[in-house]
């Protein structure tokens, strides 16, 4: 081999060794550039949950649909003759008795003279024409669980009432009955429950 062909092979293959390099580095992909793996995306913080709105305190009846004043109307005036009896005519407009205790068995106004203290049924009655007097709030509305609930108190959490509430609350309860629902921060006295056409819903106490 002459040295001219020796020469021209040497630089060709020198020619060869430095562009490989070049194109191995070109081939590279920028961090920055756009053959770069973009960065895994931090994950999503949890978004915070708002605290449940309270419902509005009602205090005029008026405001009441036609049939749950009705309803409340038939329920006041039964427990106004202080027979227990007159208001089985009331429970028997529902389709379904309402509910007047935990674990209901048996007859329901036999039921409310057990548990009243005069084992007549009178206190309880009291207490029933007290809680409907009270003021009242709307819940679940525009949903298949809408209630017209009385006391107002019974859907607030016990601790967030003022020291005015808590009077309108001694309207009703003793201190030590309201006690336990203090402790446990959550309402577990009586309550009353009318649906928005009218159907009686409960009558008890305790969660």
């Amino acid at each position: 081999m002459n040295v001219a062909l020796r020469l021209r092979r040497f630089l060709l293959l020198g020619a060869v060794a430095v562009a490989a390099p070049a194109a191995a580095q070109k081939a590279k992909p920028d961090a920055k550039g756009a053959g770069a793996t973009p960065p895994a995306a931090a994950p999503a913080k949890p978004t915070d949950v708002p605290p449940r709105a309270l419902p509005t305190i009602e205090r005029d009846v008026a405001r009441l649909p036609l049939r749950v004043a009705a309803m409340r109307e038939a329920i006041l005036d039964a427990a106004a003759t202080g027979d227990a009896e007159k208001l089985r005519l009331v429970l028997e407009r529902n389709e379904m008795p309402p509910v007047l205790a935990r674990g209901q068995k048996g007859d329901a106004i036999a039921g409310l003279k057990r548990r009243s203290g005069d084992g007549e049924a009178r206190e309880t009655l009291g207490l029933l024409t007290a809680l409907l007097e009270a003021p009242y709030v709307r819940i679940g509305i525009g949903t298949a669980q809408e209630m017209y609930v009385w006391p107002w108190f019974a859907e607030y959490p016990p601790q967030s009432l003022t020291p005015e509430q808590l009077v309108e609350v001694y309207r009703i309860l003793r201190a030590g009955e309201f006690k336990e629902s203090l402790a446990k921060g959550k309402y577990v006295s009586w309550r009353l429950g009318i649906g928005p056409d009218g159907t009686w819903h409960y009558f008890f106490t305790g969660e």
